[in-house]
């Protein structure tokens, strides 16, 4: 069998697939709601937190002075994005949905003081984010979760390696290591304040 042999071959077999509906897309099915089960509410409620703290990073590295005009349009978008991520979680969790107040953006003053600094505390948010999904579209229980998991995994895994790519690091450094919510939660708090319990 050769190439173009092989080639006609997946695309009569994908056509077939879509014929039978193994390929249902969005667009002739809605998507599965979220159900999160056990530790799958822990995968979220991680993402809610972290993805707050990197809404927070976005729009402060707008104020940062040294980025493009490109990426500022890119960090803007980023920041649309991350407050509809968390709007998706927060809908999942239902009744464990991370309230006003819960937790805020606290990040040194310095790690804001240029262009380097920023990114690279961007960098560290997206990283946690990363390792914190890959782990939950393993391991969650309800597939709908996994699903979303994914989706969320795939925006910041682009993220990352454009954050890496405006320092001259390499887009891609091998392949990414599922992190526990123990191991991110450790270096996340570091990012994050408590208001809420704090005032209480």
């Amino acid at each position: 069998m050769d190439r173009a042999q092989f080639l006609r071959l997946g695309v009569a077999g994908a056509a077939a697939a879509a014929g039978a509906g193994v390929l249902a897309g969005p667009a002739a099915a809605a998507l599965p709601v979220p159900k999160p089960q056990g530790d799958d509410v822990g995968f979220l409620s991680f993402g809610a937190v972290a993805e707050l703290t990197s809404l927070a990073w976005y729009r402060r590295a707008l104020r940062v002075r040294g980025f493009s005009a490109g990426e500022r349009r890119r960090l803007t978008a980023a920041a649309t994005a991350k407050r509809a991520h968390l709007q998706r979680i927060n809908a999942a969790l239902g009744a464990d949905a991370l309230l006003p107040g819960d937790f805020a953006a606290n990040f040194p003053a310095s790690s804001l003081a240029s262009r380097g600094r920023a990114i690279a505390v961007g960098r560290e948010v997206e990283d946690l984010l990363v390792g914190v999904y890959l782990n939950g579209a393993a391991f969650a229980r309800d597939a709908a979760t996994r699903l979303l998991i994914g989706r969320l995994l795939a925006y910041d895994a682009q993220q990352l390696s454009w954050l890496r790519g405006l320092t001259g690091g390499l887009a891609g450094a091998g392949l990414p290591s599922p992190a526990t919510l123990e191991q991110a939660g450790a270096r996340l708090d570091a990012l994050v304040t408590t208001p809420s319990f704090t005032n209480s």
